[in-house]
């Protein structure tokens, strides 16, 4: 006479062997990493982590760094050495940092990306970036009103980073937003007549 199993047994034995399964299959693609004290790590961004210089997040780069590891927090989580414009928890979990390579170790030889354009100052805590010149001004529809905004550029960016700013982001470029109106003023004075 045949044995008879229960379908639940059954059931049970196909989830264990599938989990069985799915262990082997994760723990062949991810390896543990660790890293020392003193190590240079790149830091995956991610919602959270984010680069005080760029805004749009379609474009932002997917690492930052390198930056040094102060010291090993627990088994997963490293203190990192992050600079003050970056607002975030200097420690950051081990699933979040790719090791960087050295520059005598990178196989293309290809020298270490430099910064194109300067970093921002911090004021009160917040980085602020330095206005050049205010290149124009125009009324936005906001819902039922209306709001000022001005196309800025900043120093040591070119043009194509020109971008429109309301005047309430403008907060402590007061006198450069109060220069650039009477100039536009005399401009029209000048050519009406």
């Amino acid at each position: 006479m045949a044995e008879y199993r229960p379908a639940h047994i059954d059931a049970k034995d196909a989830i264990a062997f599938a989990a069985i399964k799915m262990k082997e299959f994760y723990d062949s693609r991810h390896k543990p990493v660790f890293f020392k004290v003193g190590d240079l790590v790149n830091l995956r961004l991610h919602r959270g982590f984010t680069v005080p210089a760029i805004q749009h997040k379609k474009i932002q780069q997917q690492f930052v760094g390198p930056f040094r590891i102060l010291e090993q927090i627990g088994r997963l989580a490293y203190r990192l050495e992050l600079p003050d414009i970056m607002r975030i928890h200097p420690v950051i979990s081990v699933a979040h940092l790719e090791p960087a390579t050295k520059p005598d170790e990178d196989p293309f030889r290809k020298p270490r990306p430099q910064l194109e354009h300067p970093l921002p100052v911090v004021v009160d805590g917040e980085p602020e970036f330095e206005i050049e010149l205010l290149l124009r001004r125009r009324r936005v529809r906001r819902g039922r009103g209306h709001s000022v905004e001005y196309l800025v550029r900043w120093i040591g960016y070119g043009p194509e980073d020109d971008a429109w700013y309301n005047i309430k982001d403008l907060g402590n470029a007061r006198e450069l937003v109060e220069d650039f109106e009477r100039r536009t003023r005399e401009e029209e004075e000048a050519i009406l007549p």
